[in-house]
């Protein structure tokens, strides 16, 4: 031990094991903003007979995350087919879904098959999410208003002041 004004050894330590953590925890995030997937609209396949493709009693899984007027979106996590990324709207003006780990709940005012109003979003359990479960939730909690279209069905919210869309696609059994 240094006497004097030095530096302990063991203080020296663990503010090594703090900066050495840091610039870990730094490297991990980056790693993170990595695998941040892109995809242009154009590469997506349009909904067959979109203009009929019904809203109601279609289990629609969250493809990604776009910005009003740009031409691409970003993949949600996970992307698997499988995902638990979903929602189903139903005839009585309910809508169910699933977040990664949470179950949720809404109404919906229908306009036609094709546009809607969302009138109340719930998460209805809190789990830890994983992915982009919790962009999702957050998101649809500002959500206003959706449509099916040629690429899927979007859901139109504002975050930051900028319109924004998730975009669904038909999960198919």
């Amino acid at each position: 031990m240094m006497k004097n004004g030095g530096l302990n050894f063991g203080k020296f330590s663990c503010l090594m094991l703090l900066i050495s953590g840091m610039t870990l925890f730094g490297s991990c995030q980056d790693l993170e903003q990595a695998k941040e997937i892109f995809l242009s609209l154009s590469e997506i396949e349009n909904l067959p007979e979109s203009d009929t493709f019904p809203l109601v009693g279609t289990r629609w899984r969250l493809l990604g995350f776009g910005e009003e007027g740009s031409e691409r979106i970003r993949i949600a996590e996970p992307s698997e087919t499988d995902s638990q990324l979903w929602l189903e709207f139903f005839e009585d003006g309910t809508i169910e879904g699933r977040s990664s780990n949470n179950l949720l709940s809404g109404k919906f005012h229908n306009f036609s098959n094709n546009q809607f109003e969302l009138l109340e979003f719930y998460v209805l359990s809190y789990a830890l999410e994983s992915g982009d479960g919790f962009y999702m939730t957050s998101s649809l909690k500002n959500a206003d208003i959706g449509n099916v279209e040629t690429k899927g069905l979007k859901v139109y919210y504002t975050e930051n002041e900028r319109r924004k869309f998730m975009l669904f696609r038909p999960l198919m059994p």
